[in-house]
């Protein structure tokens, strides 16, 4: 099995580029389950992970693990 290399991005830089850019805060559940996120998926890890993210129907689960 392969594993793709991840870069990070700054995502701050990309959205002050943006000029359609529309600051959206995330809800206090979704800071939760980003914490939750990136303490599980480490960005320089060579080990495989995996997770699921569970959250209602509108809750921002897009937003959230993206």
């Amino acid at each position: 099995m392969e594993y793709t290399e991840y870069e990070s991005l700054n995502l701050d830089q990309l959205r002050k580029k943006d000029t359609n850019f529309s600051s959206k805060p995330p809800f206090q559940h979704q800071v939760e389950a980003f914490k939750k996120l990136s303490s599980t998926f480490e960005l320089n890890s060579k080990e495989p992970k995996s997770g699921l993210l569970v959250l209602p129907t509108g809750a921002g689960k897009t937003f959230t693990a993206v």
